[in-house]
């Protein structure tokens, strides 16, 4: 059995989501109906996904898209990779619960 971390009430966002995607969760749980805690995990995965992406996307453009290593050489951003394959994480999640983000529910 999965452990509930979600406050009293439906479509509440899991406490520990960052408000942009709480946000998002607590719209698409308005918009779709999620019958089992295995969507409901699916869908904080997701979540959990989209909000490193985010955070890695916003350090890239601090930083820029190259850095220097301890030699001097230019080399992409490490947090690029990791944006990356966030990002693929996030989408997989919405293609498997079959949600549609061209809609309203972005």
């Amino acid at each position: 059995m999965l452990k509930d971390n979600r406050p009293a009430g439906d479509g509440a966002a899991p406490l520990h989501l960052a408000p942009e995607e709480a946000r998002l969760f607590e719209r698409l749980t308005r918009t779709y109906r999620f019958d089992d805690a295995a969507s409901l995990e699916l869908l904080t995965q997701a979540m959990e996904a989209r909000c490193r992406a985010r955070l890695c996307r916003e350090q890239v453009e601090k930083d820029g898209q190259t850095v220097r290593d301890d030699r001097g050489n230019l080399k992409a951003h490490p947090l690029l990779a990791t944006e990356r394959s966030a990002q693929a994480s996030f989408l997989s999640a919405m293609r498997l619960l079959r949600l549609d983000l061209t809609g309203s529910a972005k």
